[in-house]
This record gives C-alpha cells, structure tokens and sequence, in this order.
C-alpha cells in the first residue's frame, strides 16, 4: 500500500478534528462580539454567530460520523508522532510550509519596521523562493518594487488609506 493510501484516512480526521476546533473559536469569538451589543437581528455579531455556529455543527456532524467510514485495512503505525509527520508531509508540502512561515515574519515585521520596508523585503522573498531561479533576477526586483509602488500610490495616495 504506497503512502498516500496509508494515511488517507488520518489526514481526512486529523483536518477535520482541525476545522471543528478553528469553528469553535470562530464561534466563541462571534459570541464575544455579538455579546458586547444589545441583541438585535441586525447586529455586527449576528452574522458571524450564525455562520461560525452552522459551521461548528456542520463540522461536529461529520466528526460523529467520520469513525464508521475510516477504512479498517489502514497500515499501522509504530506511534502517532509518526502518523502525523507522515500526514503532515503529505499534506503540507515544503513550499507551503516555507511560504506560511514567510507570511508570519511579514506579519510581524509589519508592526516593526512598517509596511513599504517589509512589504517589499516580503514580496521579493517570496518571488525569488518560488521562482527558484527559473526568472531573471532583475524581471522580479522590478516586479515586486512596481507592485508595492502600485500598492502604497492606490491606496496612500489616491484613497488616502492609512497604511501599516
């Protein structure tokens, strides 16, 4: 049985047990907004509550019954440390797991240094990672420059927006 079969069926779980945790702190956070306000049907937290609460049920009706459609012929495992890592591989592939990491050091570099400094720094990371030399340097420094240029003219200048 090749890997992808092997673990099929724990990373279908394993997402699933993710999803309905992210839904329940959707929900408690919609109910935390919806709270802070008098209830009415038209309020800030009305519609995140309802979605986020469908949600969560939708995501607990499929965990109740996702045990009985696990296959019963899935290859055992020495732990569960290596079931997960094997489903992790499979699941996040190494340019994801680099590109969301790149993500949250942009984030936080957008509260120390500001946004035209770590947008660019982030972007031409990102484009040069991704591109893995198949671009000339010089098209993606020109690229990613226009595209921050283009970013703080629209939404500085033009709309007057207050940027990170």
């Amino acid at each position: 049985m090749d890997r992808e079969k092997r673990t099929f069926a724990f990373r279908e779980y394993l997402l699933l047990v993710i999803l309905t945790a992210v839904s329940a702190l959707a929900f408690a956070g919609s109910l935390e907004i919806f709270s802070q306000k008098k209830f009415a049907i038209n309020s800030s937290g009305t519609f995140p509550t309802v979605m986020s609460g469908l949600m969560l049920l939708c995501c607990l009706i499929a965990l109740i019954g996702t045990p009985k459609r696990l296959p019963k012929d899935v290859e055992k495992y020495s732990g569960a440390g290596e079931l997960i890592r094997e489903a992790a591989k499979e699941e996040v592939p190494r340019d994801v797991l680099i590109s969301i990491l790149m993500v949250i050091v942009y984030m936080v570099a957008l509260g120390l240094i500001g946004f035209i400094p770590s947008s660019l720094i982030f972007i031409l990371a990102i484009m040069f990672y991704l591109s893995k030399g198949k671009r000339k340097a010089w098209v993606l420094l020109l690229s990613g420059t226009g595209s921050v240029a283009a970013i703080y003219v629209v939404f500085r200048i033009i709309f007057k927006v207050l940027l990170p």
